[in-house]
């Protein structure tokens, strides 16, 4: 789902429960649509499900980096190896505290 509220960032936010969103190959073709827009960014938050006992977490996705969120010891084994080319852990930089809960 296409989050529509308007914060007054350049943010689109997708929210999905939905595993296979955070497939590398996807996450590199939304990178690559933002290549020409340097100030926008996608947040791709993975809801948390109650059946799975699994938390909310996800990704932050610019054009130069994408901030890795997920917790992946809540993930299914298939998905607890996943690697995003260009990518850094949520929390290595102050400005991360925004995409805390």
């Amino acid at each position: 789902m296409l989050v529509d509220d308007n914060w007054g960032g350049y943010r689109h936010t997708i929210e999905t429960g939905n595993l296979d969103f955070i497939r590398p190959a996807l996450i590199k073709s939304l990178r690559e649509l933002l290549i020409e827009y340097p100030n926008w960014e996608i947040t791709l938050t993975l809801k948390g499900s109650e059946a799975e006992n699994r938390p909310a977490m996800g990704l932050v996705i610019r054009d130069d980096e994408i901030i890795d969120g997920l917790r992946r010891e809540y993930l299914p084994p298939e998905f607890q190896s996943l690697q995003y080319e260009g990518s850094r852990p949520l929390g290595s930089k102050f400005g991360d505290i925004m995409y805390t809960e």
